[in-house]
């Protein structure tokens, strides 16, 4: 039986990147893959870029409305006809062999999930948040796993994804992390392997970095957060999964600069409770302003 991969790249504007994206994709060891790319709208010369690629895996399918990375991957994940599910963003690349070794791991380990490492790129650093070759089977064990909240690094069984209902949550930032949460959750098992990495190129024009969508990726990353501790409290987890859950939140999503301020501490409270990691960051936070301003003010008398 045919382990087809479905790849799914959301474009947006992304001339720049999306031939070299692609390449790296259509240049894989594993052959068997169909590419799905789903332009949302761009009003730059990406479909062009992407039409001058030659080859049949490639899937284009083209929205004239800008929805959203969420709704393009969504509308993808309709149309995916592969066994086996992966994500990749329109700037970023994977080693030759990065989804030849998760899947063999997949399919000798019967896994729902398979990860593998990510080497973070951009002018100033090239990072690798490496793995251990690790079997995860308790709740506990699989989001300890997780080094992130992004779905790209891994591999998905569709039925999974499908007798599941799991989706991406349209029209907020963050929304990664709900995904990625459910899905380990809802897993039989999930591995992660060593020494082929994912490399997400850090663009300072997309969507959650450029600094003008500040307040929003604060707003959604607080709605994303009541979304998932809303998604767990049903499932009716034990006191330790429930703490790490928390745990990650905090790690991935809550803004940790801006909780010196009580508005948005308290609102983050109002979704973790009682929470003593929440508390001792807080303090930290707002003892660091305190001493630099303090010290601020020194230097100015002087």
């Amino acid at each position: 039986m045919s382990n087809l991969i479905s790849i799914i790249i959301p474009s947006y504007n992304a001339e720049k990147h999306i031939g070299k994206c692609l390449q790296s994709i259509l240049q894989q060891s594993y052959r068997d893959i169909e590419v799905i790319v789903v332009d949302d709208g761009s009003t730059d010369q990406t479909i062009s870029e992407i039409k001058k690629i030659e080859d049949k895996r490639i899937k284009l399918i083209v929205q004239k409305e800008n929805k959203g990375q969420s709704a393009a991957r969504n509308r993808a994940l309709q149309e995916a006809k592969g066994k086996w599910i992966g994500f990749v963003d329109a700037d970023d690349t994977i080693d030759k062999d990065f989804y030849e070794t998760l899947l063999k791991k997949g399919i000798s380990e019967k896994a729902d999930i398979v990860m593998g490492e990510t080497r973070y790129v951009s002018e100033n650093q090239n990072k690798i948040i490496h793995n251990e070759e690790r079997t995860a089977i308790k709740f506990q064990e699989k989001i300890k796993l997780l080094k992130h909240g992004g779905p790209c690094d891994k591999i998905y069984r569709k039925r999974l994804l499908q007798g599941n209902n799991i989706f991406f949550p349209e029209g907020l930032i963050w929304e990664d992390n709900l995904f990625v949460l459910q899905s380990i959750y809802w897993a039989n098992k999930v591995i992660s392997v060593k020494g082929v990495r994912y490399n997400y190129i850090n663009n300072s024009s997309s969507t959650t970095q450029s600094p003008e969508k500040e307040d929003k990726r604060l707003k959604d990353g607080l709605s994303i957060a009541g979304l998932i501790m809303n998604f767990f409290a049903k499932q009716k987890i034990g006191n330790i999964d429930n703490k790490e859950i928390k745990k990650f939140i905090l790690k991935n999503i809550i803004n940790k600069k801006r909780l010196s301020e009580k508005m948005y501490y308290e609102e983050v409270s109002k979704i973790l409770g009682e929470f003593f990691e929440l508390k001792k960051l807080r303090l930290q936070k707002v003892l660091k302003n305190y001493f630099h301003l303090l010290a601020k003010r020194k230097k100015t008398e002087k």
